[in-house]
């Protein structure tokens, strides 16, 4: 049977566990294995970028945000720069030894915000480079890219859900070492080719460069 879409998917969930009872629960599953997804995987189309013109020490977090990778600054004269990532606890110290409005240094977050530190002393345009989450199958949202591209890992991480559901321990191993060694084919095949170094490459208008396969 194809998986190409979220009617599709959960089809094949009940086929694959040859049930006909499930139908009212199947759309749990398939949530609850998006929910693993976005805490385990850091695949190339979870990277993503916004802006925002911000003029103060708090912004909101991108409504799909699940991790940040880079933030920077660009001022009204179009210098550049990065910004060094703190604990909440660090900012709020720095906060009670001094308020002062300056060029921005650092930055933090605090529940759905960005906190930048010191607080802006003018407009700036914050660009993030962030991980998002997967845009969650519906029926308005019949697909996306993780369905298209690596159905199975969808297939087996709705029978994860199930197989707790059903106290199916046995299931239970079969699907989730399934699971993980497709993610980990995932991983592994999104990773760069790597040639030989450049050296002719000018490291120009940044402060420190980031790698978007680190913490995968």
């Amino acid at each position: 049977m194809a998986i190409s879409n979220y009617s599709e998917l959960q089809a094949s969930v009940a086929g694959w566990l040859n049930r006909s009872d499930l139908s009212a629960v199947i759309p749990d599953f398939i949530s609850l294995a998006e929910a693993q997804f976005n805490r385990v995987m850091r695949a190339r189309e979870m990277q993503g970028q916004a802006t925002a013109n911000i003029n103060t020490a708090f912004f909101a977090l991108p409504a799909d945000f699940a991790e940040v990778k880079a933030m920077r600054l660009t001022d009204g004269s179009g210098a550049v720069w990065d910004l060094i990532q703190a604990t909440p606890e660090q900012l709020s110290t720095g906060m009670a030894e001094s308020s002062t409005p300056s060029v921005p240094e650092f930055y933090s977050i605090l529940g759905e915000q960005f906190q930048i530190y010191p607080p802006p002393n003018g407009a700036y345009v914050a660009t993030l480079i962030y991980v998002r989450k997967l845009v969650p199958l519906s029926t308005a949202a019949p697909s996306n890219w993780l369905l298209e591209t690596a159905p199975d890992i969808y297939l087996y991480g709705s029978l994860v859900q199930a197989a707790q559901y059903l106290r199916d321990v046995e299931g239970l191993a079969t699907w989730k070492a399934l699971l993980e060694q497709a993610i980990e084919e995932l991983r592994v095949g999104d990773k760069p080719v790597i040639g030989p170094l450049r050296t002719d490459i000018p490291l120009v208008g940044l402060q420190r460069r980031y790698n978007i396969y680190s913490d995968w």
